[in-house]
């Protein structure tokens, strides 16, 4: 006969079949193995089992809208939850912190056609603003990319882009389709 215990807790067997399934938490546990033979010999021998989160949340992101029409100049609201959807998930901690880490624009703040209006990017963890405005003297508009990164508890990160795009005009064939944004989104 032989059995299984943690050493924390001798009176809890875990089981005493060939094999033995565990669910462990994240850190180190130690194990008892105690085999005992027909003549009541008994050995026994102990393991730790070290158990570490080394896979990053996994993370998915979607701006709405994701194309500023009309480029007024005006900044536009977007917030986690509200305008940018960010779902994370990990396979070993229940919650994932998620943060907007960096914003750039393809074009510089004052340029031809820009309306010579600064700051065009102001963000913070939970928010950012961005202007609705592209260089008009440019055919290409103008995108700015959002960085947003999912951190576990282990450390484990996973960062991921999204784009918003301030087209020229709304040719058709555009990747996008823009619709006016909402009065609301404003600030």
């Amino acid at each position: 006969a032989w059995y299984l215990e943690t050493l924390f807790d001798p009176s809890r067997r875990i089981g005493s079949d060939a094999v033995v399934s565990v669910e462990q938490p994240l850190g180190t546990t130690r194990y008892v193995l105690t085999a005992q033979d027909s003549f009541l010999q008994v050995g026994v021998d102990e393991a730790s089992v070290t158990v570490r989160d080394t896979t990053a949340p996994t993370l998915e992101l979607q701006a709405t809208p994701d194309c500023l029409w009309p480029p007024e100049h005006k900044m536009v609201l977007y917030g986690l939850g509200n305008g940018l959807d960010a779902v994370a998930a990990d396979a070993c901690d229940s919650s994932v912190d998620v943060r907007i880490v960096d914003v750039r624009s393809s074009q510089p703040a004052l340029g031809g056609g820009s309306g010579d209006t600064e700051p065009d990017v102001i963000f913070g963890p939970n928010a950012f603003c961005i202007r609705a405005e592209r260089a008009g003297t440019r055919k290409e508009g103008r995108e700015y990319t959002i960085t947003v990164e999912a951190t576990d508890d282990s450390g484990n990160v996973t960062s991921r882009d999204v784009v918003l795009d301030v087209p020229h005009d709304l040719r058709k064939g555009r990747r996008h389709t823009c619709s006016n944004i909402e009065p609301e989104r404003f600030v």
